[in-house]
């Protein structure tokens, strides 16, 4: 019997990923308070914010073992400091001027619980990303478009914010929301092939 895949996420950008491999799930938010982790080193934070919505929602869904919920976590570091997203347009427009031109830590987790055999796996991933020097013009363009809006560190690589980009070191999956090569690994262990 197949399994049904739960993801633990609203993201549309998590949920696009998924759709782009061709596997079916069902989309359900977990609506945990992400602040609570906020005192914890970054891999920890990652970690433990991935576990927390993918077991929020276990235990929404407790009445059927039959599945197996993902959840993911994305964080955006600045040298110590964590780039949360920002809360308003000041808050974008600060955090893009102290990312202009610098290289930045993408770290993300990967959480998936195989609820009938009461298994919980996780990744951690780290990637990096190096962006031009934007200006003020470039910055106000950007901020005007939204996108800052919800994306830690203020940008999307998968989108407008693709035009800052000078490189990546990394996994780009796991930079935009959700790793599929960990994703790959994480669900070999449970017997299920992507």
């Amino acid at each position: 019997m197949s399994k049904k895949i739960i993801l633990a996420s609203q993201s549309p950008r998590r949920r696009a990923i998924l759709q782009q491999f061709k596997l079916k799930f069902r989309s359900i938010n977990s609506n945990i308070d992400e602040g609570v982790f906020t005192k914890l080193p970054i891999r920890q934070q990652v970690k433990q914010l991935a576990l927390a919505k993918a077991q929020t929602v276990t235990d929404q869904l407790k009445q059927n073992n039959n599945m197996v919920v993902i959840g993911a976590d994305t964080l955006v570091a600045l040298g110590e400091q964590i780039l949360a997203k920002p809360k308003t347009q000041l808050e974008a427009r600060q955090m893009l001027k102290q990312i202009s031109g610098q290289r930045v830590k993408v770290v993300s987790g990967l959480a998936v619980i195989d609820v009938a055999r009461a298994k919980k796996f996780v990744k951690i991933n780290e990637s990096w990303v190096s962006l031009k020097k934007m200006s003020d013009k470039e910055i106000d363009w950007y901020i005007a478009s939204k996108e800052p809006m919800d994306k830690a560190g203020a940008f999307a690589i998968q989108g407008l914010g693709a035009r800052f980009i000078k490189s990546i070191e990394g996994d780009f999956f796991a930079i935009v929301g959700l790793s599929i090569i960990d994703l790959v690994a994480l669900f070999l262990k449970i017997g299920i092939e992507i």
